[in-house]
């Protein structure tokens, strides 16, 4: 194309008419401008029709769209916008499934902004469309539902969870040779196995058992072996509750002569509630799947066996379990000294509620312990508050934990030694002074108390241990 055409050679490079009257005269144009002007107009001309051709189109007096057309064809290779970089002639651009698999939905980012950026959404536990996000539901499904604000505990005790507390993070701890086996299943082809001669298995409820009301229940084979003589029975242990030597424990066993329940209670003070009282002769009959639900409503303890009502006691007397210890196939009076039972067990779970009182008909499906999403909906993980852990994946730290598992607050197991002199100690009480006690080892029994009291420091510290953080936005892309 040539340079711009210079303008006309006036003052003001515009062209005027003359005037007459006042004698001014017009514009003169050369001769050469004209030639330049020409030159200039072809050479514009034959460069867009140049463009015009090369669009594939000829040359149309009639129309005033070629160049228009030419322009488009140019810009976006046809005569409609394209929806892809592809179509713009760009051939190493990122598809839309390499992007997505660069933040693939159901990955987890902090952001320092208030608001979630766009393609992300806010992990805050609410629920959300299926229909509206296909692809993070597809990745995440129904996992991160919260748990049922009643559930204390929720042992799968199968090929997937194995020795995990599905609920809040617990792991099951096995003795003896106990442990997850293939032999028998209910759901699955993996269930927990105890053995007899002190192969048994425990599991540490994450908050204080409920005494006021609970619910123990899941699915039992029993195979009738193992020592357990106790209270004239032969005993062959299926569920307790309790460790130590402290007085209180719930404990059910089988009689392996009368095929009935056998249950022991006690609370916190000396005495049985119930000392080895047994249910209905023959609801254990044979080696098979047997549903076991132990429960209390504050004024009636039941089992049931398979729905069935085998044995009641009415009583306010609450048990007393200090360690809130959950053990498989043992006594929970002394589970280090009164043998074991072989049996399998598979789908237990701790409730904070009495869930029944009345006879009803056996669960067919795993049990429930999360929170049922609306219709069509699913719950998006709450992570307002929560910090963040690997997941161990069976690599011995934070051992057992299931995937997406809630984890409530610890403190890491230690001990304070207590002053001591002459034989006496003293039990600091929960408004920070100590009484003096008899002996050394405090067991749980009424210690007679001798004159004096011991001052000690008051409480101190926050409502929670953490280390120093920063609060950011947590979102989930979709």
């Amino acid at each position: 194309m040539q340079e711009a055409l210079k303008p006309i050679n006036t003052p003001d490079t515009l062209f005027h008419d003359g005037n007459p009257t006042t004698g001014e005269l017009g514009t003169i144009v050369s001769a050469d401008w004209l030639n330049k002007l020409q030159q200039a107009t072809r050479s514009t001309q034959e460069e867009l029709i140049a463009l015009i051709k090369d669009s594939g189109q000829a040359l149309d007096a009639n129309r005033k769209d070629q160049l228009l057309q030419a322009v488009k064809k140019m810009a976006w290779g046809g005569d409609s916008k394209p929806t892809t970089l592809a179509g713009y002639g760009i051939t190493d651009g990122a598809t839309t499934g390499q992007l997505r698999a660069a933040a693939p939905a159901g990955e987890v980012a902090y952001f320092a902004m208030p608001v979630a950026p766009e393609g992300w959404l806010r992990a805050n536990g609410t629920q959300v469309l299926q229909s509206t996000y296909p692809g993070l539901f597809s990745a995440i499904g129904h996992r991160f539902a919260p748990i049922k604000s009643d559930v204390q505990a929720m042992l799968r005790l199968d090929e997937l969870e194995k020795l995990a507390d599905c609920a809040w993070g617990s792991a099951v701890s096995t003795f003896g040779g106990a442990g997850m086996s293939t032999e028998q299943a209910k759901f699955g082809t993996q269930s927990l196995k105890t053995l007899e001669n002190g192969g048994y298995a425990s599991m540490p409820l994450a908050e204080a058992f409920n005494p006021n009301e609970f619910t123990i229940e899941g699915w039992h084979f029993p195979n009738f072996t193992g020592t357990g003589n106790s209270n004239g029975y032969q005993a062959a242990w299926i569920i307790s509750m309790n460790q130590s030597k402290t007085w209180g424990e719930i404990t059910i066993s089988c009689d392996k002569a009368s095929k009935a329940p056998v249950i022991w209670l006690a609370g916190a003070e000396p005495g049985f509630i119930v000392e080895a009282s047994a249910g209905t002769p023959g609801i254990f009959s044979t080696s098979r799947w047997y549903h076991i639900a132990f429960c209390y409503d504050g004024q009636s303890y039941r089992l049931y066996v398979d729905g069935v009502l085998t044995w009641s006691l009415s009583s306010t007397r609450r048990v007393f379990i200090a360690d809130s210890t959950l053990l498989f196939g043992v006594d929970g009076c002394a589970p280090g000294l009164s043998g074991s039972s072989s049996g399998y067990y598979q789908d237990w779970k701790v409730s904070k509620k009495n869930l029944y009182a009345q006879p009803f008909s056996p669960p067919t499906a795993l049990a429930a312990y999360r929170a049922e999403a609306n219709p069509g909906k699913f719950y998006l993980p709450n992570l307002n508050g929560q910090f963040l852990r690997g997941w161990g994946d069976e690599r011995g730290v934070d051992g057992g934990r299931s995937f997406g598992g809630a984890q409530l607050g610890s403190v890491e197991a230690h001990r304070h030694p207590s002053l001591e002199w002459s034989g006496m100690s003293f039990l600091v009480n929960d408004i920070g002074q100590g009484d003096l006690i008899q002996g050394t080892h405090f067991t749980g029994y009424s210690p007679t108390k001798y004159a004096g009291r011991v001052n000690v420091t008051g409480v101190t510290g926050g409502s929670e241990t953490r280390p120093r953080n920063i609060a950011l936005l947590a979102c989930i892309k979709y």
